[in-house]
C-alpha cells in the first residue's frame, strides 16, 4: 500500500522543468577537457601512438596523474599498447604512494600503516623498475 502511495505521489509530481538547458550543459559535460594534455583541440584526431608518446613525457616529468590520464587515452584507442599499460599502472603507483601522506588524521591512518603502505609502494615500483626501465 505504501508503495502504491510512494509511486502515485512520484508520478503525479514529476514535470519536466526547463528552467536551464540540459542539452547544453550536457555537450560540455560529456567529453572531458583534455586540452591541458595535447595543443590538438579535437581530442579524436590525436592517435594512440601520440597518446602514448605524451604519457611517457608527462611520466619521465613526473607529471603522473597526467601520464595516467594521457595512457588511458591511448588505451581507449588501442588497448594492446603495452607501453601505454606499463605507464598507466606506473603512474597509479607513483600517485598512490604520494598520496598516502594526505591523511593527516592519525585516527583513520596511524603513521606505521602509512610508512607500510608507503614501503610496499615503493618495493612494487622498484620491482617493476628493475624488469623495464620506462
Amino acid at each position: 500500500m505504501t508503495t502504491l502511495v510512494l509511486l502515485a505521489g512520484c508520478t503525479s509530481s514529476t514535470k519536466k522543468d526547463t528552467s536551464y538547458a540540459p542539452s547544453a550543459a550536457r555537450s560540455v559535460l560529456t567529453s572531458p577537457s583534455l586540452a591541458y594534455l595535447t595543443n590538438e583541440k579535437d581530442s579524436e584526431k590525436v592517435t594512440a601512438a601520440q597518446w602514448q608518446f605524451m604519457a611517457k613525457k608527462y611520466y619521465q616529468s613526473k607529471s603522473y596523474a597526467r601520464a595516467l590520464r594521457a595512457a588511458n587515452q591511448a588505451l581507449g584507442k588501442n588497448n594492446q599498447l603495452v607501453t601505454a599499460r606499463e605507464i598507466a599502472m606506473m603512474s597509479a603507483l607513483k600517485l598512490s604512494k604520494n598520496n598516502v601522506s594526505v591523511y593527516h588524521n592519525n585516527e583513520v591512518m596511524a603513521e606505521p600503516e602509512k610508512a607500510k603502505i608507503k614501503e610496499t609502494l615503493n618495493d612494487v615500483i622498484t620491482l617493476v623498475n628493475t624488469e623495464k626501465k620506462l
